[in-house]
């Protein structure tokens, strides 16, 4: 009974967020990603440790493929791992797993499925948990968004940040008219248009709220949130010294999925 209130929420966020990359490749609402669609807000998961240093907290995931015919297809055996651990599980066949992972500290984890985009996110887990559902995009559909890109698939050793701006905490309501600056680091930009298909030739997010760069160099770089946000907070992402901006890990052949939250002023 535990994951049939998940499983809803999953649901409810995904639709948002269908049509892109999931919290792809989205996250929750990507996702998400994540393709895809997009991912969902912090709290909800299993409690584990204190929260201080060398306390662990539970990450929470359900993850779905959205087939072309409709629908959603749960995807069993997806490796979950923090990033160059051996400290990994597989998803049920309801497309669920849990991991602990350090709590309140930067973090890294990433999850692939032979046939699917692997992805990787930063983030910072609260002591009470997190739980992210996530729309994952199979190599084939990702090798059409790219071929629009007119960029490679696989990446040939680059990564792909795919960022997402919402006015509310959980993914549902995008933001339209925002920019993605990406800095010290070179990278072919790229918009979701407002049926989710992405393209090369906008400067600001849709109706989709999401965006990103193909094509960036592994190592951590700093993104930026601008045009029509005001003030913003990083959801998924590491802090950042500078105002509207998170620091992000990218590695090679992956996608990491951001998430900025922009409440409305």
């Amino acid at each position: 009974m535990r994951y049939v209130l998940r499983f809803g929420l999953a649901l409810a966020l995904s639709l948002a967020l269908m049509a892109g990359c999931s919290d792809e490749n989205g996250e929750g609402g990507n996702g998400g990603i994540a393709g895809t669609g997009g991912d969902g807000g912090q709290g909800g998961g299993g409690v584990g440790g204190d929260g201080g240093s060398g306390g662990t907290a539970r990450l929470s995931i359900f993850v779905f493929e959205s087939p072309a015919e409709g629908g959603i297809l749960p995807l069993e055996d997806l490796q979950l791992c923090e990033t160059d651990t051996a400290n990994c599980v597989l998803t049920e066949a309801d497309g669920t797993a849990e991991l602990d992972l350090p709590a309140d500290r930067e973090i890294s984890y990433t999850w692939q499925k032979e046939g699917y985009v692997q992805i990787l996110r930063a983030d910072i887990l609260p002591a009470d948990g997190s739980y992210v559902p996530s729309n994952v995009s199979t190599d084939a559909r990702m090798t059409a968004r790219f071929e629009l890109l007119m960029s490679p698939y696989p990446m040939e050793g680059t990564g792909t940040i795919y960022a997402q701006a919402f006015s509310d905490e959980l993914g549902i309501v995008p933001i339209a008219d925002a920019t993605f600056e990406l800095v010290g680091a070179t990278g072919k930009a790229f918009y979701l248009d407002d049926d989710g298909e992405w393209t090369l030739n906008l400067a600001a997010t849709t109706s989709q709220g999401s965006g990103g760069f193909v094509e960036v160099s592994p190592g951590e770089h700093e993104l930026k949130v601008g045009g029509a946000v005001e003030r913003c907070e990083v959801l998924r992402g590491w802090p950042s010294d500078s105002e509207n901006a998170m620091r992000v890990p990218v590695r090679a052949d992956h996608m990491t999925i951001t998430r900025f939250y922009c409440p409305p002023e």
